[in-house]
């Protein structure tokens, strides 16, 4: 399978109206840097909710699991009107609402918090996003 060929970055050009789309993606000559590291917990969904998840926390990004040393591997997270819940179908995600959200499912959570913080001070942020069924991330 070769590479998929690229489309400039201009406005719409015959050219690329004829490629079908593959992925896309949003990349651009100035990326934005968020101000605050990201935590991401993997596991798997065990209750849900007015305003928080509670996960089984079998994985993660080191900022997440460092925080985790020496805690149970059963945590409970934080959303709120801006954390966006996705269902994953395949490489397709769709919006859905909390109510949505199935326990026993494999889900991901995504938060922003302030360097250094504490587990709790992470827990009680908003997530951003919360994945359920998320892909497994590629090495």
């Amino acid at each position: 399978m070769g590479a998929c060929p690229r489309a400039t970055r201009h406005p719409i050009s015959p050219e690329s109206s004829r490629t079908p789309a593959g992925l896309v993606g949003d990349h651009g000559t100035q990326l934005f840097k968020p101000a605050n590291p990201l935590y991401l917990f993997r596991g798997t969904l065990t209750a849900v909710g007015t305003s928080n998840v509670t996960v089984h926390v079998t994985g993660g990004n080191r900022h997440a699991l460092r925080l985790l040393i020496g805690s149970s591997s059963d945590q409970s997270f934080t959303f709120g009107s801006s954390t966006i819940f996705l269902l994953w179908q395949g490489k397709v995600p769709t919006v859905i609402d909390p109510s949505k959200l199935v326990v026993g499912d494999r889900i991901a959570v995504r938060i922003r918090a302030a360097m250094g913080s504490s587990l709790a001070q992470v827990e009680s942020t908003a997530a951003n996003h919360i994945g359920d069924r998320e892909p497994p991330a590629t090495p």
